[in-house]
């Protein structure tokens, strides 16, 4: 059939994961610090999570690492999904809290968690106990999880980005749905996935248009404006975990960026 043979399989928690170089580490310990994230989505529900469609794809002009960069990246959200909360605003006559919790909400981090990992927490994890495993069940899983590569966790869905080339990058999206729950709240989280991640939503649109296909234009505008994209947001104040070793930063910080392009730095300078 022309499959290629893997040379490395393991499993964490359900969750299956492939190498081509047979001489990565164990995954528990390539997972690291983003082992207690993938233990807390995999307790969700009454036997964990599920998948219960097809994936739906997004394409776009870009290079992967943008569509990395907007999954932990909380600050563009204002205004790159203005209309989505002047909607919002409109249906419920108020004002989203996000703005004020990017700014304000200590709880609101962004984390390195080693690795290229990282993950932007909607409220602290330690401190959440069966209360966060209570949102996740009804609503949404309150974190962002990137693992490095290429795989990550939004609200409540799986993402995979997979390169094409340099310049094009498909993203395929598998909703995920707490076993046990009832018919009215899982249709309830398939239609708030629909409504902003799907292919007539309201968020990823605006993510391809504003975060993906302008961004690569001005990338692409000149030599000279174009051989860098500035990451230092909050550079200055990061902190680390003398316990885990991990770098945190407040929600409108660029830690979790920072995480990634590190480790796919560190990569490309080991050459093959």
């Amino acid at each position: 059939m022309g499959l290629v043979h893997v040379p490395r399989v393991e499993s964490y928690r359900g969750f299956v994961f492939a190498s081509l170089d047979a001489a990565v580490p164990p995954l528990p310990d390539y997972l690291g610090n983003a082992r207690r994230y993938l233990d807390f989505i995999a307790d969700i529900g009454d036997g964990g999570p599920e998948l219960v469609s097809r994936a739906h794809k997004l394409v776009y002009r870009g290079n992967w690492k943008l569509q990395i960069e907007n999954t932990i990246d909380p600050y563009h959200f204002s205004f790159t999904h203005k209309s989505w909360l002047d909607i919002l605003k409109d249906r419920t006559g108020k004002s989203s809290p996000w703005v004020k919790n990017v700014r304000t909400n200590p709880d609101w981090r962004g984390i390195d968690l080693g690795n290229g990992h990282a993950v932007h927490e909607y409220g602290r994890l330690e401190d959440a106990g069966e209360n966060a495993h209570a949102i996740a069940i009804g609503e949404l899983i309150p974190f962002n999880l990137n693992i490095f590569p290429s795989l990550a966790f939004v609200g409540a869905h799986l993402r995979l980005v997979v390169p094409r080339s340099v310049d094009e990058t498909w993203v395929y999206l598998y909703p995920l749905l707490p076993r046990g729950a009832d018919a009215e709240t899982r249709a309830r989280i398939l239609r708030d996935h629909e409504i902003f991640y799907g292919p007539a939503g309201f968020g990823s649109t605006d993510d391809i248009e504003v975060g993906f296909d302008r961004v690569t234009q001005g990338n692409e505008a000149s030599a000279s404006a174009a051989d860098f994209t500035l990451m230092a947001r909050g550079l200055h104040r990061e902190v680390v975990d003398e316990e885990t070793g991990v770098r945190i930063g407040r929600s409108s910080d660029e830690v979790p960026q920072r995480a990634y392009l590190r480790r796919w730095l560190e990569l490309m300078e080991a050459g093959a």
